[in-house]
């Protein structure tokens, strides 16, 4: 069984497969899911100098300078299930 701490390292790494690039990170919520099974953990980060967000993000974004994405990571095997974008 994970603990919280390798939960988060999960996520972290699998965040980095697909954004090599972004290296600032930072851990913003965790939760375990009701029946045990999940940690959903939700990490943020800057938002990138050269990304150029369409009209609809812009204004979603409310001047945000933060992007979140949520991870379900399986508290068994350490399998990260889903990463998804976050609204907050």
């Amino acid at each position: 069984m994970l603990d919280v701490k390798q939960a988060v390292k999960k996520a972290s790494e699998y965040f980095s497969e697909f954004y090599p690039e972004i290296e600032q990170k930072q851990l913003e919520e965790i939760e375990k899911s009701e029946d045990g099974k999940y940690w959903l953990i939700t990490l943020s980060y800057p938002l990138s100098e050269y990304y150029k967000p369409s009209v609809v993000e812009l204004m979603t974004l409310n001047g945000k300078k933060q992007q979140y994405k949520s991870f379900k990571v399986d508290a068994s095997t350490g399998e990260v299930i889903s990463m998804k974008i976050r609204s907050v």
